[in-house]
């Protein structure tokens, strides 16, 4: 059973894109996988992070500024024992 109303300039979004957003806003969100895949219902642990644990924008950026702290920190003890 679907929804029968049609709105003039709106497209009901597909269950799959519900279902997509979904999974995606919890990832960025920070959940862990293993709720995200209990509550996606799906069997294996991969398919949720295959499909749904794409890294977003701002996840990028952290995992890139986490680098450089890292090196930096890495480079400056380094650089002290020296």
């Amino acid at each position: 059973m679907g929804i029968k109303a049609k709105v003039p300039g709106f497209e009901v979004p597909r269950s799959l894109v519900i279902r997509h957003t979904f999974g995606t806003l919890l990832n960025a969100n920070g959940e862990n996988p293993k709720v995200v895949q209990e509550l996606l219902r799906h069997a294996s642990l991969k398919v949720t992070t295959d499909v749904y644990m794409q890294a977003v924008g701002p996840q990028k950026r952290e995992a890139q500024s986490n680098l450089v702290r890292l090196v930096r920190k890495g480079l400056d003890s380094e650089a002290k024992s020296s």
